[in-house]
């Protein structure tokens, strides 16, 4: 029986779904007991190999020739070719060399031109308004700047949207030492102090503009919700929280829900099982095509977050693996979208919220069916399962970056994610609908999603006022650790009992 979506499996919480059908014909399953360990070591050791690129020293310099874009492509065609003919110490010297060259030739910073400079720049990010004035980054000449305007020029740089295209006089520098560690894994390599901006402004690609429409198309329709709910609901459905009060940022850190305003794997999913409707009565390749149309455009609507480009990813591996009749493990697919995207952009390595993704997604997919297992199949015991592996996977990346784990993210997260899964399933095409409607229709659609968005950030409220801290939060995890030791004890127990 043919189906395109609606496929349960372990990775159903991370919201890529097997919802992808290849066509007729014998389905190969790559399942648990045939997962390449290899991929997983590789995927490690590629990453590994570019995050601490930067520390090699001057004498091996040399191997940042294996960062150009070409050799990079052919030394990985190496490693797939090693791979096949399982030579794992060729495998092993050929990605190490590969990752220690893409991160020295991405860490490197170009000569940029100081001191007065004009032209065409084109929007990178969304502006934001900080210090009085705009804050963005933008790319001229080819070149990425983190620049700031205020006066005229500000106001007109904060009415523009990422991608499109303003003439600008400025003044440009390099970064300061004190920023080269958080600008350039984003590929900023110079500041830039904006003097004047034109009214005109280019809009950009199709694609962009596109993707603008729907944005704003979006803000429109959420315009009956207040302030503050509307830029929960934004972020929510398509990543925008810029203008999310400081309050907001906090409560969420501090609950452990902010992945919640960072677009990943569900949003992608409830994208792909509205879209599957139009996409399953095409022929596979048409199918595939347009499904990665949809996902490169889903990209730039959410201005590639590193979360999106990890979800993206592992749905584009599974769409090409399920034409081809493959059923790949979601272990299997991890692995593979990471490498992908760090031979893409080696700076990925250096990103946080790309490990906290990544780190979250290997926690599901490895640990969360034992744990189920363990404690049991009941809905809480699923629910805690679940929580556990997400919150496991993020925990070194948390307490070292962060210092911080919240044990009250355990309660939070059952409590506010399925809620959020609501309104981000019914936000898009409800603010679609609203913003070409009067007001007071548009408020009647909106007001349960405004509900479910209070509730999303009263949970976050509560569990940030009332949640452990320090000393109390650590003896909160022994007690998480003690339930869990005593349900499987009881579940081990049961099954012995059964058994006998």
């Amino acid at each position: 029986m043919r189906r395109a979506f609606g496929v349960a499996d372990e990775t159903d919480s991370l919201g890529t779904l097997r919802w992808y059908e290849a066509g007729k014909g014998q389905r190969r399953h790559l399942g648990n007991s045939q997962i390449n360990w290899g991929l997983t070591v590789l995927a490690v050791l590629f990453w590994a190999s570019i995050y601490w690129a930067q520390s090699l020293p001057n004498s091996l310099e040399w191997v940042m020739l294996a960062g150009s874009p070409a050799i990079r492509t052919c030394l990985m065609f190496a490693v797939v070719y090693a791979c096949w003919r399982q030579r794992w110490i060729a495998m092993i010297v050929l990605i190490g060399v590969c990752g220690a060259g893409s991160g020295l030739a991405a860490w490197s910073t170009p000569n940029i031109a100081t001191g007065s400079c004009s032209g065409s720049a084109t929007l990178v990010t969304d502006p934001i308004y900080q210090r009085g004035g705009a804050d963005v980054v933008l790319r001229l000449d080819g070149v990425r700047y983190r620049a700031t305007a205020t006066g005229l020029a500000g106001r007109r740089l904060m009415a523009r949207l990422s991608g499109q295209r303003v003439q600008v006089v400025a003044v440009c520098q390099n970064i300061s030492e004190q920023s080269r560690a958080y600008e350039r894994p984003r590929h900023v390599v110079g500041a830039m102090t904006v003097v004047s901006t034109s009214e005109n402004f280019d809009q950009g690609s199709v694609l962009v503009r596109s993707a603008n429409r729907l944005r704003d198309t979006l803000s429109r329709g959420s315009r009956t919700l207040n302030e503050s709910d509307r830029q929960l609901f934004l972020g929510l459905i398509i990543g925008d929280d810029r203008a999310q009060p400081r309050s907001m940022v906090t409560d969420f850190r501090a609950s452990g829900l902010s992945h919640l305003t960072a677009v990943s794997g569900q949003n992608v999913s409830y994208l792909l099982a509205v879209a599957g409707v139009f996409l399953t009565r095409r022929k596979p390749t048409m199918r595939l095509a347009l499904t990665l149309a949809l996902l490169g455009w889903f990209v730039v609507l959410t201005r590639a977050e590193p979360s999106v480009l990890r979800a993206v990813m592992m749905a584009a591996v599974y769409s090409i693996t399920f034409m081809r009749g493959i059923t790949a493990a979601p272990r299997r697919v991890l692995p593979c979208a990471v490498m992908v995207l760090l031979l893409i952009d080696p700076m990925l390595a250096r990103s946080v919220g790309f490990a906290l993704s990544v780190g979250a997604t290997a926690g599901l997919t490895w640990w969360a069916a034992p744990l189920t297992t363990l404690i049991g199949s009941s809905v809480v015991a699923r629910t805690l399962s679940t929580t556990m592996a997400a919150q496991l996977g993020t925990a070194p990346i948390a307490l070292t970056v962060f210092h911080r784990f919240p044990v009250v993210s355990m309660i939070a997260n059952p409590l506010a994610v399925p809620i959020a899964g609501m309104v981000m399933l019914a936000g898009i095409p409800c603010a679609l609908l609203s913003a070409f409607v009067p007001d007071a229709l548009a408020r009647l659609i909106m007001m349960p999603l405004a509900i479910a968005v209070r509730g999303v950030w009263w949970v976050a409220h509560l569990s940030s006022l009332h949640g452990p801290t320090g000393t109390a939060n650590f003896v909160g995890w022994l007690v998480v650790g003690l339930i869990v030791a005593v349900r499987m004890f009881y579940v081990a127990k049961r099954r012995s009992d059964m058994a006998g």
